[in-house]
């Protein structure tokens, strides 16, 4: 691995590609002539509104197609079973990029873990060295409290914002426990305990000890945005070589290193040594995405791009997001949150060596929904011809802001260097918050 965790081609060495260091050199005109803008914009139209969607079947998304599809089980190594048009289907895991879409809640408490997983779930106890909570999946589940990064007790109703929050609490440092509370303030000390208080006849009020400058203080919990869990201990998460990202129903979201299934019993194991068990038709009803990372799908995001740029329309450079959208937030769209794809800005391209090692290209592209209702813009797929130029392999119709995930699929056997690019559209770069959503690679058959 990289120092920056990204893997090298395996072939190791810097791949050398002719990409030319003058960003238009070599493009497509229409995007050479977005990159002389000095400035001046075009006419604006009135901007879209963003649309409504309504729910749709869940996909089962492969390699290099998708279908709607019902999930009837999962199978020990993460293969899915499921129906479409009345047939059953076995779905290997080294071929699934993604069953169903996930959904984050506002439902709170969320309990969320160092390894990046949160729990949905009422937190009935905490001591010196954990974290008790009470879910309507898990029942009573008793976390290692050094496992656990903190608690969100009342996320917003702002998507965007329950994301901020959540990196926040990754980002926080020192060795004191952190509490935000509603109002804005931010106090450091110790997390004691919990305490109940009836307030009147049944009626019971849940409050957090925290001790801060020797004093304790009594809060209750509807006061408190987030628990941040500092500490001196190793809170890092092992990575392992593959795992599932699994969401459920109710908001849950798990990265599971294994699953263990019998008639009566799913465990799933997670890092840390947590366990959470469930009976197995309740699992298959609650989930909502099933996701296998690392299993067999080739992801841009986890490979070494030759190279990245951003031509800005007047001085801000933005960089490209691996796992993230251009702005460093989580990958979103039409409300559903993804984990795997790149973000980019728009008048930006973005380089990757294949060395005639893929069959072909895939992804779904989109505007994030941080755009909001203003961005446009024209995605593109540019092949090496092998003396130093590029052609357009595929180019979509202008992407506005609330239009869905478009799929693209491109033949890539024996290309070997692949541009990815973001032009311009309507209103300059206004917003142009674009995803290459799930982009990934499909090694040819040996």
């Amino acid at each position: 691995m990289s120092p920056s965790g990204r893997q090298h081609d395996a072939h190791g060495g810097s791949p050398k590609i002719p990409i030319p260091s003058d960003p238009s050199a070599g493009l497509p005109m229409t995007l050479r002539s977005v990159l002389t803008i000095a400035g001046a914009l075009l006419p604006l139209a009135a901007g879209p509104v963003l649309a409504q969607r309504d729910p749709s079947p869940p996909q089962l998304v492969r390699e290099d197609a998708s279908f709607p599809a019902s999930l009837e089980r999962i199978e020990p190594g993460w293969d899915v079973v499921v129906r479409s048009d009345d047939e059953v289907h076995r779905v290997p895991a080294r071929h699934l990029v993604a069953w169903g879409e996930f959904r984050d809640s506002d439902r709170g408490p969320q309990i969320v873990l160092v390894d990046g997983s949160w729990l949905v779930g009422d937190v009935r106890r905490i001591d010196e060295n954990h974290v008790q909570i009470l879910s309507s999946l898990w029942g009573e589940v008793s976390l290692p409290k050094n496992r656990v990064r903190g608690v969100l007790f009342n996320p917003s109703v702002d998507p965007l914002q329950r994301d901020r929050v959540r990196g926040q609490i990754f980002a926080s440092q020192g060795d004191d426990h952190q509490l935000w509370l509603e109002n804005g303030d931010a106090i450091a000390g110790t997390a004691q305990r919990l305490v109940e208080q009836e307030i009147g006849p049944g009626e019971l009020s849940i409050s957090l000890v925290f001790v801060t400058q020797g004093r304790e203080l009594l809060i209750d919990l509807d006061k408190i945005t987030a628990l941040v869990f500092n500490s001196s201990q190793d809170q890092r998460a092992s990575q392992p070589v593959s795992h599932t990202l699994l969401g459920l129903a109710d908001g849950t979201r798990l990265i599971v290193r294994d699953i263990e299934l019998s008639d009566r019993v799913a465990r799933l194991a997670l890092d840390g040594d947590i366990q959470l068990t469930i009976d197995p038709p309740s699992l298959w009803e609650l989930t909502v995405l099933v996701q296998p990372l690392g299993a067999g799908i080739v992801y841009l995001s986890d490979l070494e791009s030759v190279g990245y740029k951003h031509i800005p329309l007047l001085t801000r450079t933005i960089p490209q997001g691996l796992d993230r959208n251009s702005q460093g937030g989580a990958l979103r769209a039409g409300g559903k949150r993804y984990a795997k794809g790149i973000g980019m800005p728009s008048a930006s391209r973005v380089a990757y060596a294949l060395r005639g090692r893929y069959q072909r290209f895939a992804a779904e592209v989109v505007l994030d929904d941080s755009a909001g209702p203003s961005g446009s813009v024209v995605f593109r797929v540019l092949f090496s011809d092998g003396q130093g130029g590029w052609e357009t392999a595929w180019e979509s119709p202008l992407v506005r802001s609330g239009d869905p995930p478009r799929p693209i699929s491109v033949d890539t056997r024996g290309v070997q260097a692949m541009v990815l690019i973001v032009d311009m559209g309507q209103r300059g770069d206004v917003q142009d918050h674009a995803l290459w959503l799930n982009a990934r690679l499909v090694e040819l058959q040996k």
